[in-house]
């Protein structure tokens, strides 16, 4: 299995490659298709805008394969009452769905690192990560939960909102 060896924003030339991605094992609604539209010319970005929407986040292999994605974007602040940013999508390509890095930490969890890290190295001023999570996404809401994630109370969504603090 290849390393990774970066994380930095993805390009539309990068995003071309998404079609083999899925999100936590999902071919439904945020399957490949999905993530491929969300990182080409999803809802809030435009292809022409991913190269400059740094939100976009791609890590990468030693021979610069695209093996992750994930997309963070602000939070409005009335929401949570602090400074957010919300976690739209991470994925992982079909080679790294349900394994293990050599030294045993799951990939979806080093991902989830990442872009945590990254959200705390460029918006130091982030106090809390919201996320949407599927109600039939299981392999999300374990993920979620091992990085100390919590339901919001009284939230009316039909998905479940997340909120960890950082």
């Amino acid at each position: 299995m290849t390393s990774w060896t970066s994380l930095r924003p993805i390009t539309a030339a990068d995003a071309v490659s998404a079609t083999a991605f899925a999100c936590c094992g999902s071919s439904g609604k945020y399957g490949a298709a999905d993530i491929q539209r969300q990182v080409q010319n999803g809802k809030a970005v435009r292809r022409s805008e991913v190269e400059t929407d740094h939100n976009y986040l791609g890590v990468f292999d030693d021979e610069d394969k695209l093996c992750a994605v994930a997309y963070h974007e602000p939070a409005p602040q009335e929401r949570v009452g602090v400074s957010a940013r919300y976690l739209r999508f991470i994925a992982l390509h079909d080679a790294f769905q349900r394994t293990r890095t050599p030294s045993g930490s799951r990939y979806a969890d080093l991902l989830m690192q990442l872009v945590h890290d990254d959200i705390l190295d460029r918006y130091p001023a982030t106090r809390a990560v919201l996320a949407r999570i599927h109600v039939r996404h299981v392999q999300s809401s374990q993920l979620l939960s091992r990085f100390g994630y919590v339901a919001v109370p009284g939230d009316t969504g039909v998905d479940p909102l997340y909120v960890r603090a950082l």
